[in-house]
């Protein structure tokens, strides 16, 4: 496994990296750039989540703060929840900054999301359960109730995924094609639009106590103070937050600290704190998931994202999961229909997800049908 395919490509019109424990929905740790979406990327556990055959036992809101309960907007909920854009004083945010999802949180995310944003399930799936992938992107920064939100909604389909949940507006693009320049500021500067997929999404800047800012060929989301930089200025790190040139400005686009790595500004990325290692090698240390990462090893507690989760081997396969009844990573990409039912690989364990049940119209050779 090269670098995580971030969430940032899962759903990289909209985010920034840090799944925070606050209880605001909409409030944001980092700005990541406003890139085409590329997937086209609330509520308590104890809602008809219907992820089928995984069957893990529903949590309850005491053996997991934060995650149970709704996303209400009474601020920040705690001094770890901090910004990571404010200079090189910045206080960031300490470590297991991952949900810690039940199996059946993170599967239904996983499934909407892919549904909504036209992505083909198994690869959201894979990826959401990639501990590295919570280090950036838009789903990421999103608060822990909010995505668990998210995860319980049922019966209200896309509208209420994506505005409810996650704030943003995602429509079809005229005729299905997206214009050009496909990314832009909108409504006054107020929203960054993009469009991917033939869908139009547009994230509401000041939502966020941001501003909108496009070039010629991106729009973002811009914290007030971010630095300026000239065009092709190299990355830089401010701590272990990566950030790269955008527009004209320095945006954070990855958080190191989320699992524990350092910022690398010279490989554009995470670098492990472990041994020296070379390539791309993967394997299981004890129940945790090492890799080599930019050239020293990394470690990642799988249970930080999921409850359970433990480093699994499957063949040649190395991921974390809860089983190695199937390998994700040979998996069919769009999953396979039996009857309404979406059946996929969820990182080792096979998961029957009812379509209908979520809110969707039905399962198709693509997927569940929005």
């Amino acid at each position: 496994m090269r670098s995580a395919i971030a969430l940032g490509v899962l759903l990289a019109a909209v985010g920034a990296p840090g799944c925070g424990d606050d209880s605001r929905a909409t409030t944001p740790r980092a700005d990541v750039p406003q890139a085409s979406l590329d997937l086209g990327n609330g509520g308590a556990d104890a809602g008809p989540v219907d992820t089928g055959s995984v069957g893990v036992d529903t949590p309850t809101a005491s053996d997991t703060p934060g995650l149970d309960a709704a996303a209400a907007d009474t601020g920040p909920a705690g001094s770890d929840v901090v910004s990571v854009d404010a200079g090189p004083d910045v206080q960031r945010p300490a470590l297991q900054r991952l949900c810690g999802f039940s199996e059946r949180q993170i599967n239904a995310l996983a499934v909407r999301l892919a549904t909504c944003l036209r992505r083909p399930a198994q690869e959201v799936l894979n990826e959401l359960w990639r501990p590295d992938s919570w280090e950036a992107g838009p789903i990421a920064r999103r608060s822990c109730p909010a995505l668990a939100e998210c995860a319980a909604n049922t019966n209200t389909g896309c509208s209420g995924i994506m505005g409810d949940c996650l704030k943003y507006v995602v429509n079809p693009a005229d005729m299905g094609v997206c214009p050009t320049p496909a990314q832009s500021c909108g409504a006054g500067d107020r929203f960054a639009q993009s469009c991917a997929n033939g869908l139009t999404i547009a994230d509401d800047c000041p939502a966020t106590g941001r501003r909108c800012v496009a070039s010629s060929t991106e729009a973002v989301c811009a914290q007030q103070n971010a630095a300026t930089c000239a065009p092709g200025s190299p990355p830089r790190c401010e701590g272990d937050v990566l950030q790269e040139c955008r527009v004209g400005l320095y945006v954070a686009v990855r958080d190191c600290s989320v699992t524990g790595g350092t910022c690398n500004a010279t490989a554009g990325g995470c670098m492990g704190t472990g041994d020296p290692c070379t390539g791309d090698a993967v394997d299981c240390d004890g129940t945790r998931l090492r890799r080599c990462l930019n050239g020293r090893y990394q470690s990642y507690d799988c249970g930080a994202l999921v409850r359970g989760a433990t480093c699994q081997r499957r063949g040649s396969a190395v991921f974390c999961g809860t089983g190695t009844d199937c390998d994700p990573s040979m998996a069919p990409a769009n999953g396979a229909c039996e009857g309404n039912n979406l059946t996929t690989c969820a990182a080792g364990r096979s998961l029957s997800f009812d379509c209908t049940s979520a809110g969707f119209r039905a399962c198709s050779p693509t997927g569940c049908t929005p």
